[in-house]
């Protein structure tokens, strides 16, 4: 688990969500709660250089992964279907 409170410190970010290193150690994925809304950056360790990759996902509570291969980032997203009462349709 990465210290949001170190990565908003190294990276100047102020509201950062849930960062992750990647394998390699030379990024670092994270939610940002900006003007545009929730988006997912990647932010390089060396250079500095932010990544968006993504606008209004994942939610805040879900947890960022990388791949083995450090090119991608996954999010678990728990199903918040509303069950559906015994015999009704579906």
């Amino acid at each position: 688990m990465v210290d949001s409170d170190r990565v908003r410190a190294l990276f100047g970010v102020s509201s950062c969500f849930a960062p992750a290193v990647s394998p390699s150690g030379d990024a670092v994925a994270y939610r940002l709660d900006g003007a545009d809304g929730l988006t997912l950056q990647v932010v390089s360790v060396a250079s500095d250089r932010r990544r968006e990759l993504a606008v209004g996902l994942p939610p805040l509570d879900a947890p960022l992964y990388w791949l083995p291969d450090g090119d991608s980032v996954a999010c678990y997203l728990k199903d918040r279907a509303m069950p559906h009462p015994q015999g009704a349709a579906q």
